[in-house]
């Protein structure tokens, strides 16, 4: 079952399914990543109620050495096999090893049509509290149900 949208065309209103809207949308975007400031995420974390994912492009051994509270780890290789989540409009905050890789990630993501993401650059920058351990794993998409 193919869901249609209402479009504004040319001063009339058209009909266009959702992957239609969505690579409409993907096209007028700009290309610059937004930088996420740590405070700004600090404030997201305390609320607990804002939906938001949070993912960290270092390697395994890294982030079991230490990551931001929430984080998911996604090693920037594995990326394209690991979307994070079917709505594209969910606030998606990175970060990496490098400021380099967190927006090689973060441009991969926003290639794909997410249309919220935003990096937070490398992870050493991070002042706030810390997890130890293996944290959160997300599995390739086509192991999900």
């Amino acid at each position: 079952m193919t869901t249609l949208f209402y479009a504004l065309a040319g001063g009339g209103i058209i009909l266009v399914s959702a992957a239609v809207l969505v690579v409409l949308l993907a096209a007028g975007r700009k290309s610059k990543i937004p930088v996420m400031k740590q405070e700004e995420l600090r404030k997201m974390i305390d609320l607990n109620n804002v939906e938001f994912y949070l993912l960290d492009f270092r390697d395994k051994e890294n982030f079991k050495k230490g990551h931001i509270p929430g984080a998911v780890n996604v090693p920037l290789k594995n990326i394209k096999s690991f979307f994070p989540t079917e709505k594209m409009f969910t606030d998606i905050i990175v970060c990496g090893q490098t400021d380099k890789e967190a927006q090689q990630g973060a441009r991969i993501l926003s290639d794909t049509a997410y249309f919220r993401v935003k990096s937070l650059g490398a992870f050493s920058r991070w002042k706030g509290p810390l997890e130890k351990g293996k944290g959160l794993q997300l599995k390739p998409a086509a192991e999900v149900e």
